[in-house]
């Protein structure tokens, strides 16, 4: 295998290419999140391997969801002793996004099967830092120096972190709940359930704040959110593998719906979800 054109594939992109999309928010604070344009990814392929060896395909559910592939002529990668119309095929799946569904899946989902073959595989090292944001509509995008601080980290000479606004009150503060826990408060176990599985994964937990989310009405991340601020830590990937954590975030998660509607039955842990989408946290 000719691993130099396997290099020029995994070279980072130029500065000005890599973007920034908002991730989760709290009030006027968001995570930024690196990627590039999918032009980006068809430019790469065709100055590294030319047009003429490299093809791409995508199946599109009827949910939205696009599995894509990206293939790649055996010979281009010097695999000389392999027929002329062998192709290498790596591939990757997204779910619907907010904005024009079907486009953005299909985007997403070859951009990952770039990332399969290195392309801007890179930027999952970046860190994901929150941020200052301001609204423009019903939106809410960076703010003039939180694009100034990102691009600093892009071209690795970060400068001071923009100042954070400050955060809104918790749902529990807002609602003047009693017994909330404090932030400083150590973290309290998580009741297990009859017939509840040993393990608590890191997707156990994301499809538990989903659902508590979902049925107090509330914005998407904001119960994994408050499970993240009672814990400390930046994002909760950084807990995966902790199970002690991951219940004491569970446990955060139903006080969250309980303080939403306290009818709330909580403690519930939902099924295992699929391997399909994205956790953000």
């Amino acid at each position: 295998m000719n691993d130099e054109i396997l290099k020029r594939l995994a070279e980072p992109f130029p500065p000005e290419k890599i973007r920034w999309r908002v991730g989760s928010t709290n009030g006027l604070r968001g995570m930024a999140l690196a990627y590039i344009d999918a032009r980006d990814l068809f430019d790469r392929l065709d100055q590294v391997v030319t047009p003429c060896a490299w093809q791409s395909k995508v199946e599109l559910g009827s949910d939205g969801r696009a599995v894509a592939g990206i293939g790649i002529a055996a010979a281009a990668i010097e695999f000389l002793d392999d027929p002329p119309d062998h192709w290498i095929w790596k591939w990757d799946g997204a779910g619907a996004t907010a904005v024009e569904p079907d486009k953005g899946s299909i985007s997403d989902a070859l951009k990952r099967a770039g990332v399969q073959w290195g392309i801007a595989r890179y930027l999952y090292d970046f860190d994901n830092p929150w941020v200052p944001l301001e609204e423009r509509g019903r939106s809410k995008v960076f703010t003039k120096e939180a694009l100034e601080y990102l691009k600093s980290l892009v071209i690795g000479e970060p400068i001071e972190r923009p100042e954070l606004p400050e955060a809104p009150p918790t749902n529990w503060e807002a609602m003047g709940a009693k017994g909330a826990p404090k932030t400083s408060a150590p973290p309290r176990e998580y009741k297990k359930q009859p017939g509840e599985p040993g393990t608590v994964t890191l997707k156990r937990v994301w499809a538990a704040g989903f659902q508590a989310a979902e049925k107090a009405g509330a914005e998407k991340y904001a119960a994994l959110n408050y499970a993240q601020e009672q814990l400390g830590v930046k994002r909760l990937k950084d807990i995966d593998g902790n199970e002690g954590q991951m219940r004491a975030a569970l446990s955060y998660i139903a006080d969250w719906e309980q303080g939403q509607s306290p009818n709330a039955p909580g403690n519930a842990l939902p099924e295992e979800p699929d391997d399909s989408g994205e956790i953000p946290f």
